[in-house]
């Protein structure tokens, strides 16, 4: 579905984004992670078709986006970072006005905008000005934009920015519900949200593709799988020795540790849900290891409540990626100047 090659975006003398490579197929849903300024933004743009590459070669369903940049907007839904809304419209005439630009007709448009509606959940307010709508529901109508041409591929800039935590889960089921139909490209720099939301990732450093995998395939790569599991007490004398080795035995495990205060970790899950006093650990292994684990202990008869992967994990991998580049970056300068004093 997408295609890059070798991509550079240079403003003036400053380079934004390059050497970029990566390849997205049909029906993915690909996380762009990276922190402000790492490129992320000026990629987007040019998939759309709002930005010129410099050099190299970006093709969208097999059109090139310089050569061919008509077609490959038709198959493209752009959002922007900031939705291109018209306050003094109503949501359902503001879709039919998106529409006759893609080059709907008009009585196909108003069906187009319907059928966006319904999809993006925003029948309800659908004769509403978008002036008077949450910044949630500007967010789905700036998505029922980009869709309401049926493109084959959504180009998404922070969806999910400014979003309160209930908006934010409506969004992720929103996005997973569009996978049918769309393949998605989305830009974040919330790491939870890019791990749940997203089948893959792409973490972008100075405008090229510093790591790409899934989340597990990543924290694999750096960091090896962190793992928290929550239990009940095991009354019996010496139950907490048998939970402990029992998840030592499991092939792969490397590390078990007790986490004594139910603030850490995933036993905050439990504080105030009537839960009696529970066993947390934070496990690490070489690979995932969550079914043998839960295998293992179902078997020893400790009652499980919970084991999955640590929501810290994504971060570390991030912050050690970061930590790479800003040595990578120091080591360069150091021998530049070196260099230049020898001279």
């Amino acid at each position: 579905m997408i295609e890059i090659t070798e991509l550079y975006k240079y403003y003036g003398e400053r380079k934004a984004v390059g050497p970029l490579s990566f390849s997205i197929a049909e029906g993915e849903i690909v996380g762009l992670l990276g922190l402000n300024g790492a490129g992320k933004t000026t990629t987007l743009r040019i998939l759309a078709c709002d930005l010129l590459p410099s050099s190299g070669s970006v093709r969208v369903d097999g059109r090139d986006v310089v050569d061919e940049p008509h077609e490959v907007r038709q198959r493209i839904g752009y959002l922007p970072d900031r939705p291109p809304l018209y306050d003094e419209m109503t949501v359902h005439d503001y879709l039919v006005f998106a529409a006759r630009l893609r080059g709907i007709g008009a009585k196909e448009a108003s069906s187009r905008a319907s059928e966006a509606e319904e999809l993006t959940q925003l029948t309800g307010v659908k004769d509403d000005p978008i002036q008077t709508l949450s910044h949630g529901y500007k967010q789905r109508a700036g998505i029922a934009q980009a869709i309401v041409h049926r493109p084959r591929l959504l180009v998404l800039d922070e969806p999910i920015s400014g979003l309160d935590p209930v908006q934010i889960v409506e969004m992720r089921n929103l996005l997973r519900s569009l996978k049918e139909r769309h393949t998605i490209l989305l830009s974040s720099h919330i790491l939870s949200e890019i791990s749940e939301t997203c089948d893959r990732i792409l973490v972008i450093q100075d405008g090229r593709i510093a790591a790409s995998g899934t989340e597990g395939e990543l924290s694999k790569r750096l960091t090896g799988s962190t793992i928290d599991v929550i239990v009940k007490p095991v009354t019996e004398k010496g139950g907490d020795v048998l939970v402990e080795a029992t998840m030592r035995a499991v092939m792969g495990v490397t590390g078990v540790e007790r986490l004594e205060d139910e603030s850490e970790g995933a036993a905050w899950s439990y504080r105030g849900s009537g839960v009696p006093g529970v066993w947390s650990y934070r496990v690490t292994a070489d690979e995932d290891v969550r079914s043998s684990l839960i295998h293992a202990l179902v078997h020893a008869s400790v009652p499980v409540l919970e084991v999955k992967r640590s929501a810290r994990e994504l971060e570390t991998v991030f912050l050690e990626l970061s930590t790479t580049k800003v040595k990578a970056s120091a080591g360069r300068s150091g021998s530049a100047r070196a260099s230049k004093e020898k001279a």
